[in-house]
């Protein structure tokens, strides 16, 4: 991420459902000042003993406004694996959207429903997991938060997620081919 996105040291990072911080120790071996946010106490409080602070919430409007008082904003923020248990999905997005500096970047990873439906994945559609996403109705929710997908690729983690990377609308990165690329391709098979 630092390396493909030109995220220079010092630069603050804030990782949403952080859990033990692990994702965040990479980045503070890199030079980042780095941000954990996870509701789920016990592992929040490892997660401050590991040298990782840890604001110890969800993420909500008034979390990020407290956060970037406190913090500043965030050149990037990630999101793993934490949409698909969101109870309200624009709060949260809006929450990140707000948290970004004007160059920031948003890195995600998600349950590709496109992958559920190929494959057959129907041990991943359980309780917990209250949406599934795919790349065309992702870049139309993250344009209505004030975001837009500028890099998307599927991985095989989970029986099949995406990555994606979205910046603030009208950022200074170009928007990737591959993005087009995979709402095609969903456009092609239904």
């Amino acid at each position: 991420i630092c390396r493909n996105y030109d995220i220079e040291q010092n630069s603050f990072v804030i990782d949403v459902g952080s859990n033990d911080g692990t994702l965040l120790k990479g980045f503070k071996k890199q030079g980042m000042r780095v941000l954990g946010i996870d509701p789920a106490e016990t592992i929040a409080t490892e997660s401050i003993a590991g040298g990782i602070p840890t604001v110890i919430d969800f993420l909500t409007y008034e979390s990020a406004q407290a956060i970037t008082e406190e913090h500043g904003k965030a050149q990037v923020v990630c999101c793993f694996n934490t949409f698909a248990h969101a109870d309200d999905l624009t709060q949260l997005a809006g929450s990140i959207e707000s948290l970004l500096s004007p160059e920031g970047i948003f890195v995600f990873e998600v349950s590709y429903l496109v992958s559920i439906i190929e494959e057959m994945l129907i041990g991943t559609i359980i309780h917990e997991h209250l949406s599934h996403h795919s790349v065309k109705p992702m870049a139309q929710f993250l344009k209505k938060n004030g975001m837009e997908l500028i890099h998307v690729e599927r991985n095989r983690l989970q029986g099949g997620s995406l990555i994606g990377v979205a910046q603030k609308t009208g950022g200074r990165r170009e928007v990737q081919p591959c993005v087009a690329e995979f709402i095609q391709y969903e456009i092609d098979n239904g």
